[in-house]
């Protein structure tokens, strides 16, 4: 868990999935502190297929040209 939270904390400089995926940690971890595990099944398979996708770094970075064309789009 220590290794993924550095190499998302690294990767967070310059992927929005990589963020979503570090906050998802985080909370994972927090989680891990109530008494009510219930709520955690919820996060817990599309947390793990977030941070997979950003630690595997196939994430497309904010200023890709797609993102200029949907700017243009809804002016």
């Amino acid at each position: 868990m220590l290794l993924s939270f550095i190499t998302l904390a690294i990767k967070a400089e310059k992927s929005a999935t990589a963020r979503v995926a570090l906050f998802f940690l985080l909370t994972l971890f927090l989680f891990t502190f109530n008494d009510s595990q219930q709520r955690l099944a919820y996060l817990y398979w599309p947390g793990l297929i977030i941070m997979g996708i950003a630690l595997k770094g196939e994430v497309q970075t904010p200023n890709s040209p797609r993102d200029k064309n949907l700017d243009k789009t809804y002016v």
